[in-house]
């Protein structure tokens, strides 16, 4: 079935950037919604730029939102996938290093 939602991305310690194709639109610097279109069989990609605000580490949350409420079939929870990623700061490597995922 065709559909549509919107993929929505909280960061903490970092900042959305509108280097990012739009659509989408963002409530403010840490949360942003991008508007996807699916037709049956489609795959779809989307690139989300952002800063990061402090060396300490940040995390970055998906969550999806109906943009109907005929699409209950459409969107299903899906347990396998984490909806919430933490990176810290590695001293030894100089980058973000994966902590856990919820």
């Amino acid at each position: 079935m065709d559909g549509d939602f919107n993929l929505v991305v909280t960061f903490t310690n970092a900042s959305f950037s509108d280097q990012t194709e739009m659509p989408y639109s963002s409530a403010d610097n840490s949360t942003v919604k991008l508007k996807i279109v699916l037709h049956k069989s489609d795959l779809s990609e989307k690139t989300v730029f952002f800063s990061v605000e402090e060396t300490a580490g940040f995390s970055v949350k998906v969550t999806v939102e109906r943009t109907n409420f005929l699409q209950y079939l459409f969107l299903k929870a899906n347990d396998i996938f984490p909806t919430e990623v933490r990176y810290q700061w590695n001293i030894a490597d100089s980058n973000f290093s994966y902590v856990n995922s919820s």
